[in-house]
């Protein structure tokens, strides 16, 4: 079924033209922000959500793995 979805869909537009610091940006609009912290929604593995505190993941990686992302 999640197939079908997608392949309604169809081909996704590029990315590699986003900026990452305007995603950092969009960031400070998220609903899952609690005052100046952000908190991530990470995947430990299959079905297994983690809340990590934004404070526990500097902003460098954060920059770096949307800059790798973003370029594929």
């Amino acid at each position: 079924m999640l197939n079908d979805v997608v392949r309604r869909a169809g081909v996704l537009p590029a990315i590699s033209h986003i900026d990452p610091s305007e995603v950092i940006e969009a960031f400070t609009y998220d609903k899952k922000r609690i005052g100046e912290s952000l908190n991530w929604i990470l995947l430990r593995g299959i079905g297994e959500p983690v809340i990590v505190p934004g404070s526990e993941i500097s902003r460098s990686a954060i920059q770096k793995t949307l800059k790798a992302v973003l370029k594929q």
